[in-house]
């Protein structure tokens, strides 16, 4: 039976739906539990969102923690506004981020290759371990997919379409683009070589038609304008256009190991082999080690890869493939915690719109028998795959110890435990980095005194601290643990409480000292 172009449309809308469901399921399920803490480059997008809710501290790029564009800041502020500030409001800010940009993502991969690649390239996206770890936690760079395929779709929509309204709404996306991670600065390259492959492989220079001249100066002009506010603070302080990328560059000669030469292609090296062999190490991004792909879906990939190549004078092909390569820059031309999944995090569209590419051929079946036949071994080959993602990330990443220690849940227990109890200025030892987490958990309400010194310091301030308050708390935070057997002034103490975590490992450590 021939379904009628109403009846597909309606089916599309309908499965379309219900994998966004189940993104956002994905997003949300337990997110105040996992990832449990809050790491301090979180923790300080938290505070400035805080002040930007309490109509203070507007800024294009906020200079503390080591500069961060300001726009994930705002957004998060918007969600304070409605849900009050928090650590879930802090997380759910990125999973409204990441289900946007899914809904966008269809759109763009709909227009590149028709409704069924498009469903497909979806469903990846939507169980992707690699998004979705970016999409629970608070981390800015979590933007960058999402502008990019609004700044993609509407420049496509503006190319085929020629209306004015996708031309200034591509150009507003490009200009938000600098507001949100450096990795986001590579972007202009794929619009440069994508000008430059019309131009010398298509010989099309399109550009010189009167309709597109118009667009491209209405593009230029609302990119310009969203971005002049960034462009003004860069001229003055242009140290913040870059921000720390010359400090971990591959072109940083401390950083070098054997020469310049060796260090750019083991940065290379890795980073391509972070989809199916070896990924990031760093826990906060991924299982660590673990290919950021499943092993499936990197099947797929590298199929998908081979399609590409081969179909590469197609322009729909060459943007992917080099949107791909361009947005791998970010990881390769950095010498330090490479494979990086966060500075890659650009490459997420175009990965599964690769990957998508493969069922092409599965679609292209004519007899009844064996379309059947492939769409139930599809729908058993992409639950497979859900469940093993649903498994990485839910059993196997949100129980490792070192998750829970990496996103600094000890400091979440210990803001937890100061907002819960009434100490009157305690004593907390704890370094100026990790303060950032318990200043935005406690929102500066526990009036606590910070101190990070050594067992020597310790006892002099204990000593000077009791004349003047005869019972006061002191509070050891993780990292102070040891100065417990250290201080000769509090191994004379029985600490009042010791909280530990579910791995049963001490956290911090309370002191009433009299």
């Amino acid at each position: 039976m021939k379904l009628s172009q109403i009846q597909i449309k309606t089916l599309t809308i309908i499965l379309v739906a219900l994998v966004i469901v189940l993104g956002i399921f994905l997003r949300f399920y337990q997110l105040d539990e996992i990832p449990f803490g809050v790491y301090p480059d979180e923790a300080a997008n938290g505070t400035n969102a805080n002040q930007v809710a309490e109509g203070e501290n507007f800024q294009v790029f906020f200079e503390d923690n080591g500069g961060r564009e300001g726009l994930y800041v705002y957004l998060v502020a918007g969600v304070f506004k409605l849900f009050g500030s928090s650590v879930w409001s802090l997380h759910a800010t990125s999973a409204l981020i990441g289900i946007f940009t899914l809904i966008l993502f269809y759109f763009l991969a709909k227009e590149l290759f028709g409704r069924k690649i498009g469903l497909v390239a979806l469903f990846l996206f939507s169980i992707s371990t690699w998004h979705l770890t970016f999409s629970r936690d608070g981390f800015r760079g979590i933007l960058v997919p999402l502008i990019l395929v609004g700044l993609l779709y509407f420049l496509i929509k503006a190319y085929r379409n020629h209306k004015t309204r996708y031309w200034v709404l591509s150009g507003i996306f490009l200009g938000l683009g600098i507001y949100t991670y450096i990795a986001f600065r590579m972007v202009p390259l794929i619009l440069l070589l994508l000008f430059l492959y019309y131009y010398l492989v298509q010989k099309n220079p399109f550009w010189r038609q009167k309709t597109f001249k118009k667009g491209i100066v209405i593009f230029l002009i609302s990119t310009f304008i969203i971005a002049m506010p960034f462009l003004v603070h860069s001229i003055f302080h242009p140290e913040d256009f870059l921000g720390r990328a010359g400090g971990v560059s591959i072109f940083n000669p401390d950083l070098w190991e054997g020469g310049f030469i060796k260090t750019a292609f083991t940065s290379t090296v890795k980073t391509l082999g972070m989809f199916n062999f070896t990924g990031d190490y760093n826990w906060r991004h991924n299982l660590v080690g673990m290919p950021m792909l499943n092993f499936w879906v990197g099947i797929l990939f590298l199929w998908g890869i081979l399609i590409t190549i081969v179909n590469f004078k197609k322009t729909r092909y060459f943007l992917i493939l080099t949107g791909l390569f361009v947005m791998l820059l970010p990881s390769i031309l950095t010498a330090e915690g490479v494979p990086h999944a966060l500075r890659a995090i650009g490459v997420l569209p175009f990965i599964y719109l690769i990957a998508a590419l493969p069922f092409k051929y599965f679609f292209k079946t004519k007899k009844s028998f064996a379309k059947i036949l492939i769409f139930a071994l599809g729908i058993v080959f992409l639950a497979t795959i859900t469940y093993d993602n649903y498994r990485r990330y839910f059993v196997t990443y949100a129980e490792k110890e070192e998750v829970y220690s990496e996103f600094r849940s000890d400091l979440r227990e210990l803001g937890k435990h100061l907002n819960s109890h009434t100490y009157k200025n305690p004593i907390i030892l704890i370094d100026n980095y990790s303060d950032q987490s318990l200043e935005f958990i406690t929102d500066k309400n526990a009036g606590y005194k910070r101190f990070s010194g050594n067992e020597r310091e310790l006892d002099e301030l204990i000593k000077m601290t009791k004349p003047i308050e005869k019972n006061f708390y002191l509070m050891l935070s993780r990292d102070f643990l040891q100065l417990a057997d250290q201080s000769k002034q509090l191994r004379k103490l029985e600490p009042q409480e010791i909280v530990k975590n579910k791995f049963d490992q001490e956290i911090f450590k309370v002191y009433l000292i009299k």
